[in-house]
């Protein structure tokens, strides 16, 4: 096997082969940094979900997911957005003014090195356009998406909540949340895949935006890829590790995710976190007097030795 393998890649390694491979690699390049192709392939993850247009309904929550920034205390508080965080923020600034009442959460903690957390930048960012603090919470303990639904479950359990976060991104982030069964309304922003007509030499000529739009595609496939190894659905409806209808024992630890901060601190029994699957979910400990089995067998051993030496 050894043999057969180093014959096969010193094979690879002589100047035809070689050449050949690093020709093919570079024309895939240059067809993922062309726009027919980049959004052909990304047009399909956006439009899982149309554009939110307000309905009149009333909505308490609305969660603006974290992404890209950089804090200068210099700059105006926009320019401290990167990325899709920017777009993420005002689309979700627009709910908030169809939705008097409602409270923005901001979610993201601080990069390494940053005194300043993605989700405060964002806050900032609001505040600046007009949003008061008062209808502002503020997240910064998440570091990925299923942290983050899981700070957004201790915070609005039950209750329907808009999300909104990259079009690209809804579908994964869509998955988690249904998976902890909380009530999400999909709200997309920052669409990428162009429609409209655009010039020949846009088409034609490759350029680091459309290979851009290329890279998120294989970022959010790699994403969806791994949520389907950990059982999570993408889909309402659909079983999942986190979904009580999939494994009843589980139910009551997949309840106990959802419910709000002020219940947590209420309740008779001291709450602990544990990771199952990879997800945070919350389990209550055993009252006090009850000792599990192995204590307990413990406790039968240590008085029979005791009966023992009498």
């Amino acid at each position: 096997m050894l043999f057969t393998l180093k014959k096969f890649i010193g094979g690879l390694l002589l100047p035809l082969p070689l050449l050949l491979l690093v020709m093919g690699a570079g024309l895939v390049l240059l067809a993922l940094s062309q726009q027919p192709v980049a959004d052909r392939l990304l047009a399909p993850l956006e439009a899982h979900y149309p554009t939110w247009q307000p309905l009149g309904e009333t909505v308490k929550w609305i969660v603006v997911l974290g992404g890209g920034y950089t804090w200068n205390p210099h700059w105006p508080p926009s320019a401290n957005l990167i990325n899709n965080s920017l777009l993420r923020v005002t689309e979700g600034i627009r709910q908030w003014r169809a939705h008097p009442g409602a409270t923005m959460v901001f979610t993201g903690a601080a990069a390494p090195g940053n005194p300043v957390s993605s989700a405060e930048a964002a806050s900032r960012v609001a505040q600046s356009l007009g949003v008061p603090a008062s209808a502002i919470v503020v997240l910064d303990s998440p570091r990925d998406t299923r942290q983050e639904t899981v700070s957004v479950a201790m915070l609005v359990g039950q209750a329907p909540l808009m999300l909104v976060t990259s079009a690209n991104h809804l579908p994964r982030a869509m998955g988690f949340f249904t998976a902890a069964g909380l009530k999400p309304l999909p709200v997309p922003a920052n669409q990428l895949a162009i429609e409209s007509p655009l010039q020949p030499q846009e088409k034609i000529l490759p350029s680091p935006l459309w290979l851009g739009h290329s890279e998120r595609v294989w970022y959010e496939t790699l994403g969806q890829a791994w949520q389907r190894l950990l059982g999570i659905a993408d889909r309402p409806g659909r079983p999942s590790m986190l979904s009580p209808s999939c494994c009843q024992p589980r139910a009551p630890l997949a309840s106990a995710l959802v419910q709000p901060r002020d219940q947590f601190a209420s309740r008779a029994h001291e709450q602990v976190v544990v990771q199952l699957a990879g997800v945070n979910i919350a389990r209550r400990r055993l009252p006090d007097g009850v000792q599990p089995a192995s204590a307990k067998k413990r406790l039968r051993h240590r008085r029979a030795a005791e009966i023992m030496k009498q």
